[in-house]
């Protein structure tokens, strides 16, 4: 039997990865493991597979997660604390799970013999400016790294960095749609920011070849937009409120690339019909 088992498997990205997987019959077993009952409740009655478990659980706490690994074949690391703001105000908080967390992932996957471990990063984790991001550099490395830990076991690890997921909880996109419905004008930081675009379907895509594959650490094709542009699809009032503490113009998907290195950006058209699609 092969069995799947998602940290934060009922957020934005972890629940879709496993809607991913039960379109097809790779995994006989699906485990979502989370913190919050309500939204597993959500999930479970959304759902009618006699593949899902749901287990309760933090992943701050290393034995409840290690019990809860067992007879696991694959893991999608996707649980995080991710909100800029919070995590200058909270640091020990972020530190606790990006961190710590992830220490108790890599370990309880370690003593389960887990195949695979697929550990979900940002785009903010490359040269970071915010502790959010310092976190997640942080727990890169713990995953980059584990091989020194594997001893004779058959557990590998790869980390997929991501930019900014479009219609995720906490992007601005769905932000927007609410402000641009309720006949608000939209804020803006700076027209000339620009930010990775990622849908859910290519992130989904991008972790399947990951958990199946052999390389370290997996990045999506490099499509951004430009937030001059984005306001210009939505063809609504907008006002300019600058940057935020720890925002920077710019993001990197690696530490190796420019800000001279080619990038496709969506086109205004590309951004309306994106825009559209997620209403």
């Amino acid at each position: 039997m092969t069995s799947l088992f998602v940290t934060g498997g009922t957020g934005t990205l972890g629940s879709a990865v496993v809607r991913h997987y039960l379109k097809s019959d790779r995994f006989d077993r699906i485990v979502v493991f989370s913190r919050d009952e309500q939204k597993q409740e959500e999930l479970r009655r959304s759902i009618d597979d006699p593949r899902m478990r749901f287990f309760l659980g933090d992943i701050r706490d290393a034995g409840r997660l290690r019990r809860a690994m067992e007879n696991a074949d694959t893991v999608v690391h996707a649980a995080a604390l991710k909100c800029i703001h919070f995590g200058s105000t909270n640091p020990v908080e972020f530190a606790k799970t990006n961190v710590d967390g992830s220490i108790n992932v890599m370990e309880a996957a370690l003593d389960n013999n887990v195949r695979r471990v697929v550990a979900i990063s940002t785009d903010k984790a490359v040269e970071p400016v915010c502790l959010y991001g310092a976190t997640k550099l942080v727990a890169e490395g713990i995953f980059s790294h584990a091989k020194a830990y594997t001893g004779h076991r058959r557990t590998t690890f790869c980390i997929v960095r991501l930019g900014n997921i479009a219609h995720s909880r906490g992007s601005v996109i769905p932000y927007f749609n609410r402000l641009k419905a309720e006949g608000k004008s939209l804020p803006v930081t700076h027209p000339d920011m620009t930010r990775y675009w990622v849908s859910q379907e290519q992130a989904q895509e991008l972790i399947e070849v990951a958990v199946d594959g052999t390389e370290d650490i997996y990045t999506p094709d490099e499509v951004a937009f430009r937030l001059s542009d984005l306001i210009k699809a939505y063809e609504c009032p907008h006002h300019i409120v600058g940057l935020r503490d720890q925002e920077r113009l710019y993001e990197k998907l690696d530490a190796n690339t420019s800000s001279n290195d080619p990038v496709r950006f969506m086109s205004v058209a590309e951004l309306k019909e994106a825009i559209k699609c997620s209403i």
